[in-house]
């Protein structure tokens, strides 16, 4: 019931493993859904398995990352989501927050918000909470995140370790 994917990806940061392949990485994706989501975003951490000699993607697992002011990663979260695999940052915890300079500045369409919904301002509140963002006139500018080591530790410790990968 799944449709197979074959991406080629470049590889801008390892964050765990050994890849000797270069910077490019080619792996299968299996999605449910039709195209994978992660291929929306211009940068993405991925979650690949070598498997008998073959990289796979770890199904469904993906963050939307962006560069951060001090040369790092950081996940923002993905308050327009309705999409699989990449959570928003409520959804996270708390303590894995925290205040991120991302570059450029990283903001959201407001209006985009308001063409999907009735209830427009409740809407916005709920998707960009403050300190989490900060809005102004028909932006939000993310203001916290997650870092891309910290990503992969949360991930360790649930999705990755309920499938045997830790």
């Amino acid at each position: 019931m799944d449709a197979a994917f074959r991406a080629r990806y470049q590889i801008l940061q390892p964050i765990y493993g050994e890849f000797e392949g270069g910077d490019r990485i080619e792996f299968t994706a299996y999605d449910h859904y039709g195209t994978p989501k992660f291929g929306q975003h211009q940068q993405v951490m991925l979650f690949v398995t070598k498997i008998e000699g073959q990289w796979y993607h770890v199904k469904y697992q993906y963050f939307p990352v962006d560069p951060t002011k001090d040369g790092d990663w950081a996940f923002c979260g993905n308050p327009y989501g309705k999409s699989k695999g990449a959570a928003s940052l409520h959804s996270l915890p708390p303590a894995a927050l925290q205040a991120i300079d991302y570059v450029p500045e990283l903001t959201f369409d407001l209006k985009k918000i308001s063409e999907e919904s009735e209830s427009s301002i409740d809407d916005v509140a709920r998707r960009f909470p403050s300190p989490l963002y900060a809005t102004t006139g028909h932006n939000a500018v993310c203001k916290m995140g997650v870092r891309a080591q910290d990503l992969l530790e949360l991930m360790k410790q649930t999705v990755l370790k309920q499938r045997g990968f830790f």
